[in-house]
């Protein structure tokens, strides 16, 4: 999983509640220490070989999971993108499929965790750079009737998350 430079020093406990979340629904997080920014306030900024830097420095500490897990948007799109801004390492090749946004993560994997009503009344935003450059929102679905479904227009596989399925699930 990663905490992001920003996430990890502003909002240490959303990392913490992602990290719960993905082991109730069967994950083993791995939160590699040596990771440490993904370069994406430097792409975002116009600043590309500052970003390249960043993200060539990151890519060993997730070489060896399944999936990388990103609750950050702006940080997920630019993962989502480094085989582009590092072209010529394999390492960023094999990293960029395995970018999933924590939203994403959980509807590739489905329900696991059991589930129960919770009475509140809650409004949900959709971060820009998860609607626009990453293409996953909540809509409503014509299969959902009054329910909003998540879609996402770069769906891909199942199960783990900077992560792996915990011994013993599938």
């Amino acid at each position: 999983m990663l905490t992001g430079c920003v996430q990890h020093a502003f909002f240490p406990s959303v990392n913490a509640a992602t990290a719960r979340v993905l082991a109730a629904e069967g994950c083993d997080v791995v939160i590699p220490p040596s990771q440490g920014c993904c370069g994406a306030l430097s792409l975002h900024s116009g600043r590309s070989a500052e970003a390249a830097r960043f993200a060539s420095a990151l890519l060993d500490s997730f070489a060896d999971v399944d999936f990388l897990i990103v609750n950050a948007a702006g940080c997920g799109s630019s993962l989502k993108e480094i085989a582009a801004l590092l072209p010529d390492d394999p390492r960023a090749a094999a990293l960029a499929p395995k970018v999933r946004d924590l939203s994403e993560f959980l509807v590739e994997l489905g329900p696991v965790a059991p589930r129960h009503p919770v009475p509140v009344a809650a409004a949900y935003h959709d971060a820009c750079h998860l609607a626009h450059a990453q293409g996953c929102a909540l809509s409503r679905a014509p299969c959902c009737g009054p329910f909003p479904a998540w879609t996402c227009g770069r769906s891909r596989t199942r199960r783990s998350a900077a992560a792996r399925p915990a011994s013993g699930t599938s």
